[in-house]
């Protein structure tokens, strides 16, 4: 405000201006008309009371003081009309002087925007330590459509009034999200299985061990499991909770449910009972499978002992018998939420398909490839692993010590089973002794949280290092990034699969 209300102030020179800070509302969704109006009256609101010094408003809020911003607002907006009038002094000739270059910006950022004869001019003022000057040239064109969407018309919601030029939309929105890329969503998960069991039936499938099971071996034991779950009547969408030490019964429960039509519902019996019974009446299954470790959890569900009935059918059950499609739930895993009570996460067959299609086209695992098991049963991270290892004819290794995977222990194990493929958490890879390497590892993803600088640098060297991003609601994962072991800083999260 000018703050030259008072005739007794008019004839005097000096620098009288004080700051009115003013708080819009957006709320309700506005229109552009809608929003004018309401600034037009918080602005003779605030002009009402222009003669208390900005100072005296800062007191009386009594904010929380800083030296690294200033208080009530960090970014001012001016506007000067165009004085038309000339100055006229004996003997002078006076010119306003248009550029001034300051050292030092006042506020954070300062938009000062002034009437000439020609139209408006703008120019702003920003504090480099916050801003490049890149950012503010774009902060610039994207007010001045801004402007433009509210001129052109005035009846547009302010959330939806365009920022971005339509070269930069159409570079944002189109070029940068054009991520779409063929995959089976025509599949359901077990059939990548069963198509491998039909290439390479003689491979190993998965290892525990010194037990293993070829992937011949290997399907027409899940097809067993799957005509018997048939028989005693699931079907698609139906949740069957699997609750097994790891090993290979696990794998063959979780091929089995698949096959028979049903969701799988892992329940790791190492996790403690309250949260186990809470998943398993959460979840509604029609049946829980078991071996004689399982806890107490079942309730009235009943419980049916994974073992493998000869008196079944070892061939590939009908998708078509039952009507399943990819549609159809796969798997349901729960997570600990942000309020730490656990939700179920419902995954349908041809989210995983998607998947399968990225590991298929970024990992190189196939016949000779060997997969190390580390998640957790419940876990995302151990579908990630399994679909790895049973979509490509690669061998899931399953570790037979009940020892927990760390340090020095990890490395001998990954070492002498000749893992090539893996993934580790980055506190798992930080926790590993220096000195030590994974010897045999050819492709490390890891994921579940930040890849540090100090993880990349390490373990980008001599294999390849992905930092894989995502929560277990897109399918585990939603991103890749290749890591270098000379780049600075922690990696990025990658682009979209």
């Amino acid at each position: 405000s000018a703050n030259r209300g008072r005739t007794e102030i008019e004839r005097l020179i000096g620098f009288f201006v004080n700051t009115l800070a003013l708080r819009l509302d957006l709320s309700n969704e506005p229109t552009v008309a809608d929003l004018l109006g309401r600034v037009k009256a918080r602005t003779l609101e605030a002009q009402e009371n222009q003669d208390i010094p900005f100072e005296q408003v800062v007191e009386l809020a009594n904010p929380t003081r800083s030296l690294a911003y200033n208080p009530l607002f960090q970014a001012m907006f001016v506007w000067e009309k165009d004085d038309k009038g000339a100055l006229e002094f004996s003997g002078l000739h006076p010119e306003p002087r248009r550029q001034v270059d300051y050292r030092i910006s006042k506020f954070d950022l300062t938009l000062s925007v002034k009437e000439s004869e020609s139209g408006l001019e703008a120019g702003l003022e920003y504090a480099t330590a916050l801003f490049e000057r890149t950012t503010i040239e774009r902060i610039a064109d994207c007010y001045r459509t801004l402007l433009e969407g509210m001129v052109a018309d005035d009846r547009l919601d302010v959330s939806r009034l365009p920022i971005l030029a339509a070269d930069e939309r159409r570079l944002v929105v189109d070029t940068w999200n054009a991520t779409d890329a063929p995959y089976h969503r025509d599949r359901c998960i077990h059939e990548f299985f069963e198509e491998q069991a039909r290439l390479v039936p003689a491979a190993v499938a998965v290892e525990f061990g010194q037990a293993s099971m070829s992937y011949a071996e290997l399907n027409v034991a899940a097809n067993r499991v799957a005509h018997r779950l048939r028989a005693l009547g699931v079907k698609p969408d139906d949740r069957v909770a699997i609750c097994v030490d790891r090993g290979i019964e696990m794998v063959v429960g979780v091929l089995g449910v698949l096959k028979a039509g049903g969701a799988y519902v892992p329940l790791d019996p190492n996790y403690p009972e309250e949260r186990l019974k809470y998943i398993v009446e959460d979840s509604a299954p029609v049946m829980l499978l078991a071996n004689g470790k399982c806890p107490d959890i079942a309730g009235s569900v009943p419980v049916v002992d994974l073992g493998t009935p000869q008196e079944y059918p070892g061939t590939n059950p009908s998708t078509a018998d039952v009507g399943l499609a990819p549609t159809h739930l796969a798997y349901v895993i729960y997570t600990s939420g942000s309020t730490g009570k656990p939700k179920g996460v419902m995954i349908e067959h041809r989210s995983a398909g998607n998947l399968v299609a990225t590991q298929g086209a970024n990992f190189g695992a196939g016949e000779g490839s060997r997969v190390l098991q580390f998640a957790s049963f419940s876990f995302d991270a151990c579908v990630f692993e399994m679909l790895l290892a049973f979509c490509s004819g690669a061998t899931l290794v399953i570790p037979a010590s009940n020892a927990p995977l760390a340090g020095e222990t990890l490395v001998q194990t990954i070492n002498s089973a000749g893992i090539t493929h893996t993934l580790l958490p980055p506190a798992v890879l930080a926790a590993i002794p220096l000195g030590e390497n994974l010897e045999t590892v050819r492709l490390l993803v890891s994921g579940g949280d930040i890849v540090t600088e100090d993880i990349a640098r390490r373990w980008a060297g001599g294999r390849r290092l992905v930092n894989a991003y995502g929560p277990t609601e897109i399918t585990v994962a939603a991103s890749l990034h290749d890591c270098r072991s000379d780049a600075l800083g922690a990696p990025p999260i990658g682009r979209p699969i």
